[in-house]
């Protein structure tokens, strides 16, 4: 037989874990992230082995025979459609288990992107090169979140100015920061501001995900890219393989969509 040790839903457990959020039937559970192995184990999603098929690899030895009374090496329509759905069935066990793996990954990237831009934004003088990305920034209207009503949340924190959570409250807190600050530090808050903007978008683990044409929205996809870029560049920051991935998945696609865009536009002159 074959046997693989995964974490999965215990029998029963993914359908009470359905009804209790009221999911359907259809949704996809490959996203699904516990904090730790106990609350896993509550929700019913635990490891163990798993049993995929049972086989018999010399038959002729133990006198196994063809229940089907096929030819030898012949496989059925059944047999046929049976292997076909336990391939299936390992390739999306496989495919949860590298979504889990790697929103781990993207998690712990972004921990140590977060202490490298608060060393980066502790200094006094900017690096070079930040004014031409505060002002391209601003020309792409890219110097605040997508989720405006967050303000400039992320830049605050990188700063290491605490509000109180909300919008104005981090709004109040750079204008105050901006008063007391020289020309210099004045420009580095600028850049806190661009580079929190971008910092807010790529923390979702679905910016991976969709780098690889694996989740629906793609619009935040060119600037984690320009950031990733930007940082590796102008902040002696080193890419990690995933955020490295990411950057060159994003540019790809982003030089195929104006290569097409462009000869949309020379076909319709």
């Amino acid at each position: 037989m074959t046997i693989t040790y995964e974490w999965d839903w215990a029998p029963g457990a993914e359908s009470a874990y359905r009804a209790a959020h009221h999911l359907a039937g259809d949704d996809d559970l490959a996203d699904i992230e516990f904090g730790t192995d106990e609350e896993a184990c509550e929700a019913g999603f635990a490891p163990g082995w798993q049993i995929g098929r049972h086989l018999c690899t010399d038959p002729e030895q133990y006198g196994h025979a063809n229940v089907h009374g096929t030819p030898s090496g012949t496989p059925t329509h059944e047999q046929q459609t049976a292997d076909a759905q336990a391939a299936q069935d390992a390739r999306q066990t496989e495919q949860r288990r590298r979504v889990r793996q790697r929103n781990t990954q993207w998690r712990a990237v972004t921990e140590t992107r977060t202490s490298h831009l608060k060393a980066v934004l502790g200094r006094k003088a900017p690096p070079a090169g930040a004014l031409k990305l505060v002002v391209e920034a601003m020309a792409r209207g890219e110097t605040q979140p997508q989720a405006s009503s967050f303000g400039h949340q992320t830049a605050c924190e990188l700063l290491g100015l605490t509000g109180d959570g909300a919008a104005t409250g981090h709004r109040d807190l750079l204008l105050a920061e901006l008063a007391r600050a020289s020309d210099k530090r004045a420009q580095v808050i600028a850049l806190a501001m661009v580079l929190g903007a971008a910092e807010h978008g790529a923390r979702d683990v679905h910016v991976w995900q969709a780098a690889e044409d694996n989740y629906r929205l793609h619009y935040g996809i060119p600037l984690a890219a320009r950031y990733l870029a930007w940082l590796a560049g102008h902040t002696d920051y080193s890419l990690s393989d995933i955020e490295a991935e990411v950057a060159a998945h994003a540019t790809s696609r982003a030089a195929q969509t104006d290569d097409g865009g462009a000869e949309q536009a020379q076909a319709s002159t």
